[in-house]
């Protein structure tokens, strides 16, 4: 088992992103527990359908973007770089017609 570093993510960056990909996040949570985690709890969401391609790139597309403007307009939401570390985490697990992106080691800031 390898060691995963601990990382926080505000609600209202992951939620704006999800947004603009026409994303329900309403699913969205930090308590998700996928293969490998051994009870471990993380930030999942899920997408419905077949834009599952579509909607996740859209989304990571559009959390680098807003990563990149906090880094220059100060402690808006993460450091830069954040979409880039998020992305070096996902996971997805097959539900049928519907996917769960899953992201070991991150969890949604208090």
């Amino acid at each position: 088992m390898t060691s995963i570093t601990a990382h926080t993510i505000a609600r209202e960056f992951i939620e704006a992103a999800l947004d603009n990909a026409g994303i329900d996040w309403n699913d969205l949570n930090d308590t998700y527990s996928g293969r490998g985690m051994y009870s471990g709890r993380c930030l999942s969401f899920t997408i419905a359908g077949k834009r599952v391609q579509r909607d996740l790139c859209r989304f990571f597309v559009d959390l680098g973007m807003r990563a990149a403007t906090a880094a220059h307009d100060g402690p808006v939401a993460q450091a830069q770089g954040v979409a880039q570390r998020l992305a070096a985490n996902v996971c997805t697990d097959d539900l049928g017609m519907d996917m769960i992106v899953y992201f070991p080691g991150w969890t949604l800031a208090q």
